[in-house]
């Protein structure tokens, strides 16, 4: 049966969950205040940070959430996991389109089959393919992305209640990547699909590797929600395409 999760604000909580707790000895360090910064913005500030043998030790949370990246920790093996939205030049070897009236949704992957645990580098694009400009009224969220597991579950973001109106003339186009995120948001929601009283927070505490997927066949797909022009009488049209990817046990 599929069955969908229809999630807003909850990807605050997800980003915020899980804090690291490990210690295997103690050392002699000295403590300082001071900032740490991101692409030029400040993202842990007035923390004291430690000095240990000329090098300085900085929170990796703080670091890494400005940094597009989710961590986790195993307790087992005592390891720190980061995993942020892959930035690469990359070639795709799976391609699906949809065209709907002046514009084409575009969805890539990098590979049909990845190991779990490694990075899923899957990319979008809406774009002009018309001779003309065009006008879309549409969300904040011009491209959304929605998992389909082999069990016929389905996580699926629910569509920002807000309106935008972007031009673009012929050629130009809207991109995305998929945030690993999303694969937090799937794994959560499907354990409590499982668990209707499963308390998430408790959950993310204890989840490690969250934001990838587990071994499987997965259907992701792509939707757009927009009106052309400014026409109110103009339906809003709704536009999506797929692709299927596996996910195989770590070698």
């Amino acid at each position: 049966m599929n069955k969908k999760w229809l999630i807003g604000g909850v990807v605050g909580l997800l980003v915020c969950a899980a804090p690291i707790h490990a210690a295997t000895e103690y050392v002699r360090a000295n403590f300082f205040a001071g900032n740490v910064v991101v692409n030029n913005q400040i993202v842990a500030a007035d923390n004291e940070l430690l000095s240990y043998q000329g090098s300085v030790y900085a929170p990796v949370r703080a670091i890494a959430e400005a940094m597009k990246g989710y961590v986790s920790y195993d307790s087992t093996d005592k390891t720190v996991y980061i995993e942020r939205p892959t930035q690469k030049a990359a070639k795709s070897t799976l391609h699906s389109k949809k065209e709907e009236g002046p514009v084409t949704l575009h969805l890539f992957s990098e590979k049909s089959e990845y190991v779990s645990g490694e990075p899923i580098h899957i990319w979008s694009r809406l774009s002009n393919t018309s001779d003309t400009a065009v006008e879309l009224h549409h969300s904040s969220a011009l491209l959304l992305y929605s998992i389909t597991d082999q069990d016929g579950f389905t996580y699926e973001p629910l569509q920002p209640f807000d309106l935008v109106v972007s031009e673009f003339q012929p050629d130009e186009e809207y991109a995305s990547t998929l945030d690993p995120i999303e694969f937090v948001a799937y794994n959560t929601f499907k354990q409590r699909e499982r668990d209707p009283n499963l308390d998430i927070q408790a959950y993310l505490k204890r989840a490690v590797r969250p934001a990838t997927l587990p071994p499987g066949e997965y259907t992701l797909t792509l939707k757009s929600s927009f009106r052309v022009g400014a026409d109110p009488e103009d339906r809003f049209r709704k536009v999506q395409t797929s692709i299927q990817l596996t996910v195989t046990e770590p070698r």
